[in-house]
């Protein structure tokens, strides 16, 4: 199989090329790919409702098409799946990819074109290949075989011509012939349905396979690395498979496996390279072994707009293009694709490293977050708060889950974990005080100061969430709430009824209004000086911008109670005040301050050491994410009609 090898290297060149043409041309790429992408599609039903004949630009494209979510287009993929054409995207779809996790628990089918299966998916394989040639072309990992693990198939009972199952299975399906010369063990095996069976064939025929990679998820794998050590008695892999040296995993983080693999493969030649393929698409791959963020892949057929967290839930929420990106930031991904999604939010979370080239890591879920209490904590940050609490301790996390605990009468809100130990810490105290000091590392509000019983938390959701809109001058009664306590669900002051006034009841009204006291927005840029500054100087510097308060909103609360034919009506004024996380820059590169170090770096803490030069000040500037947060009483004012309000 040795000709294979040299055959592939030969072929990637020009593919290499072409990557590099799309990491010096970014924007011009994605813009022709929206373009391209609109044409293709517009005399199908979707183009045709939106008129994709008439979008010119990126910013037309994103005003005119809603961002959707999959509940949001089943009825067009289930039509599609019946043997409908040209709804979505123009040309005959046969395969689907199947999926679970939706909010009504019911599957979820995405389409999966030729052209996504072929441009997207397939490409991204070949990239892989490419890539890896590029990084060590002495390697012969493609002389040998590759152990690809995936899932299975089955034909859809509503249509003979349409077929569905996990995507790796799809693949699988429709693998080029020379491609299976590579792989082991054959299609048969891999399409087996039952996953106890297929693992037992896995393991029958490839023990005596010349296997130098191995490529799936990392949990799925475990149990076939597992079950081959058993069976052959040898204590690692590499004395099954001598030549294994790659492991292409993707599908679920890395992290928590890293320390077993090691392990289980002890060869220092073992290399490791990561993947982001979805059953939506394939999105990057990772181009540098000693950098853990991929590259974001942009010739693929599928083009990208990135949501703000802050834009999460908002009625009519604006997305970021390409160019409008910031490094250190997370965004929820959404996806223009060659199989039909358009401006489709596909879950996932990510944040970018670098933007020459788009580089990125996979940060989270956008469902996997707690937001309870304002403090909007990402499973990205859990994981690195738990690997910070396992290296101090000794501890080794097996699995683990986390929810809030919400607030009751004298108590403060808190979060609840669960963890599941392969070795457990000797002192659990010890390790659940590191964890949570790691953790608020991380929270985006610091409600500690008169925020941090139930009714600032209510307050936040109020001021934050974008079911009780943004402030309108022209429209003030949209951010006033008037509902009753005895019957109103304070999740959504939307849905609260307005009950007859009576006995018993009390009745609030929350108005949220811009706070006109200071321009806040003249407060949010600035430059450090470069001259003369020194580490001390630059510190004193920095603390003080970190520490400038805005005040945005005022909200006003008034609380009227009524007694037969009297009301009592107390009124007060709140504003929130809030410190901000801020992003430096100078002479074009993002810079932050090692606090350790008392050193500027380069991107973020662990980069290099970077000394600004006095020929251009340091910009700042200040972004959406909070890092504080206190609420100041301004007003008190006490009302009464139709009797005497009391001392109580």
């Amino acid at each position: 199989m040795a000709f294979i090898n040299s055959i592939l290297s030969i072929f990637t060149q020009k593919r290499l090329a072409q990557i590099d043409f799309f990491k010096a041309n970014p924007i011009k790429v994605q813009r022709d790919t929206l373009q391209e992408l609109l044409t293709l599609a517009a005399n199908t039903e979707y183009g045709r409702k939106y008129h994709f004949n008439t979008i010119l630009t990126a910013e037309q494209y994103r005003e005119r098409l809603p961002i959707v979510h999959y509940e949001d287009i089943r009825d067009l993929v289930l039509r599609t799946m019946e043997g409908q054409n040209n709804l979505l995207w123009p040309e005959e779809i046969k395969w689907f990819a199947k999926s679970s996790g939706t909010t009504d628990a019911k599957s979820k089918f995405i389409p999966v074109s030729p052209s996504v299966l072929e441009n997207c998916h397939f490409r991204g394989g070949k990239d892989v290949i490419a890539i890896f040639n590029r990084l060590y072309p002495e390697a012969q990992v493609f002389s040998g075989k590759t152990l690809a693990l995936g899932g299975s198939s089955e034909v859809s009972k509503s249509n003979s011509h349409c077929q569905y199952g996990d995507l790796s299975a799809i693949m699988i399906s429709n693998t080029p012939f020379w491609a299976n010369m590579m792989k082991t063990p054959d299609s048969s095996i891999m399409l087996m349905s039952n996953w106890e069976e297929k693992i037992e064939k896995i393991c029958e025929t490839t023990i005596k396979e010349d296997v130098r990679c191995l490529a799936g998820v990392p949990s799925w794998f475990l149990t076939v690395i597992h079950k081959i050590l058993e069976k052959t008695g040898k204590s690692n892999l590499h004395e099954v498979w001598p030549n294994l040296e790659l492991f292409i995993h993707g599908g679920i983080s890395f992290i928590p496996y890293r320390e077993q693999y090691k392990r289980l493969l002890p060869d220092p030649k073992m290399k490791y390279l990561e993947t982001y393929n979805a059953s939506e698409g394939f999105f990057g791959l990772q181009d540098d072994p000693e950098d853990a963020s991929m590259l974001l892949m942009l010739d693929y057929g599928v083009y990208y707009e990135f949501l703000p967290m802050s834009e999460l839930g908002k009625t009519k929420p604006r997305t970021l293009l390409l160019e409008e990106v910031e490094t250190g930031v997370n965004y929820a991904l959404i996806i223009t694709t060659n199989g039909g999604l358009w401006r489709y939010m596909i879950g996932d979370t990510i944040q970018f490293t670098s933007v020459k080239p788009y580089k990125f890591r996979i940060t989270g879920r956008t469902k996997l977050f707690i937001n309870a209490f304002g403090e909007e904590l990402i499973i990205d940050n859990a994981t690195e708060a738990l690997k910070r609490a396992c290296a101090e301790t000794g501890a080794d996390v097996y699995e683990f889950t986390a929810a809030p605990v919400f607030m009751e009468e004298g108590k403060k809100g808190a979060h609840e974990w669960l963890i599941e130990f392969n070795t457990p810490p000797a002192d659990p105290e010890y390790f659940a005080g590191i964890l949570d000091q790691e953790l608020q590392k991380y929270t985006n509000k610091d409600t500690t100061e008169a925020g941090s019983d139930s009714f600032y938390t209510f307050v936040n959701k109020f001021l934050d969430d974008s079911q009780y809109l943004d402030y309108s001058e022209d429209y003030p009664d949209a951010t006033k709430y008037n509902f009753l306590v005895s019957d109103t669900d304070l999740s959504d002051l939307s849905k609260a009824d307005s009950l007859p006034e009576g006995y018993g009841n009390i009745r609030i009204a929350l108005t949220k209004e811009k706070n006109a006291s200071e321009d806040s927005d003249s407060l949010k840029t600035g430059e450090i000086h470069t001259a003369a500054n020194n580490a001390a100087n630059y510190k004193t510097e920095i603390d003080r911008i970190r520490n400038i308060t805005v005040r945005d909103y005022n909200f006003s609360v008034a609380v009227t109670a009524f007694y037969e034919d009297a009301t009592y009506t107390y009124t007060t004024e709140y504003s929130r005040e809030e410190k901000y996380d801020v992003k430096f820059t100078h002479n074009g590169k993002v810079i932050v301050w090692d606090d350790t170090n008392s050193c500027w770096r380069v991107g973020n803490t662990s980069g290099e050491v970077y000394t600004p030069d006095t020929s251009q000040n340091i910009q700042y500037e200040f972004l959406n994410t909070t890092t504080s947060c206190v609420f100041k009483e301004n007003v008190y004012t006490e009302t009464a009609g139709g009797g005497t309000a009391g001392d109580d």
